[in-house]
């Protein structure tokens, strides 16, 4: 059988090099190289460079592809080559060559460049129940809304782009779809919510992206933006009888007789009565519910520095 082959390396720090230079968008990218000498002791000679060199990355002598320089966090390994032998079949030579990810003057390494914004629109179609002066949108003479009725809205809407050290998956589902707790580029809190989040290794970073929609509050306070509107209506009624006290029953089409037809509608109900969600009083207004369907997270959290 052939005998299992042993390695010896040994750095030559003589043959390192690095260079800086300067690309057209003002980026400075860092070339380094480092050369290693790989004595092989076996009885049979004539290894192939691709095991050499896979035998040393396995064995941890040599950096692999993607390794961060021990000396800096902003050089990463993108290129090995091993030489085959020349003269001595046990001596091989590999260089293992580092670059940069981009650094701007005076701004360190990648992690600390500021977050690239861009603003879009995000449309989206949704029902309404008023015009675009707020009068509700009811059938005049019987007081029944008109349902089904929607509008494509369109929101303005931020994507952060940023390079970051480490992403944690687990804690997607703590940003995903929250609304804002804190003032956030001047929205006031509960106006913000994270629409999407993205993220990519970018060699030993992650390049994370944020897309942040943001709502204008309808016939809400700003921290309710998001909250979800529900008119007060429904097939049942209150009604309290000086006999049997109060009870539940289906609205009829007049409830003030009994004879009449069930509703075939949903018929507005006035919450405001004792007991509540009583039949409301021709030509009223319609009553609303807010319901919080989101969560809410500070958006300072997120590391965009924005």
């Amino acid at each position: 059988m052939p005998a299992t082959p042993t390695y010896s390396v040994f750095e030559d720090s003589r043959q390192a090099f690095c260079t800086t230079t300067r690309t057209e968008d003002g980026i400075n990218e860092r070339k380094l190289a480092r050369s290693f000498n790989v004595l092989v002791t076996s009885a049979d000679y004539g290894l192939s460079p691709l095991q050499v060199e896979a035998d040393t990355i396995a064995l941890g002598e040599i950096p692999n592809l993607g390794d961060p320089h021990p000396l800096s966090a902003y050089l990463f390994v993108d290129d090995i080559h091993t030489a085959p032998p020349s003269g001595n079949v046990t001596y091989y030579e590999i260089s293992v060559n580092y670059s940069s990810s981009g650094f701007e003057d005076g701004g360190g390494g990648p992690l600390e460049k500021p977050a690239e914004t861009d603003f879009f629109t995000i449309t989206s179609n949704e029902a309404i129940d008023a015009d675009y002066n707020g009068t509700e949108l009811k059938w005049a003479g019987t007081n029944e809304p008109i349902q089904g009725v929607s509008i494509p809205v369109s929101d303005l809407a931020l994507r952060a782009t940023k390079i970051i050290d480490g992403f944690n998956p687990g804690a997607f589902y703590n940003y995903i779809n929250a609304v804002n707790s804190d003032a956030f580029i001047g929205f006031n809190p509960g106006e913000a919510r994270i629409h999407d989040i993205s993220a990519s290794r970018e060699k030993e970073y992650w390049k994370m992206q944020v897309e942040i929609q943001f709502r204008k509050p309808f016939h809400v306070s700003s921290d309710k933006a998001w909250y979800k509107r529900i008119k007060a209506e429904g097939f049942k009624i209150m009604r309290n009888y000086r006999d049997s006290g109060i009870e539940v029953e289906r609205a009829h089409v007049n409830d003030d007789d009994d004879e009449s037809p069930f509703s075939p509608v949903p018929v507005l109900l006035d919450m405001t009565t004792t007991p509540p969600a009583q039949r409301l009083a021709e030509g009223q207004p319609a009553q609303w519910a807010t319901v919080q369907v989101f969560g809410t997270v500070a958006f300072s959290s997120l590391g965009l520095d924005l």
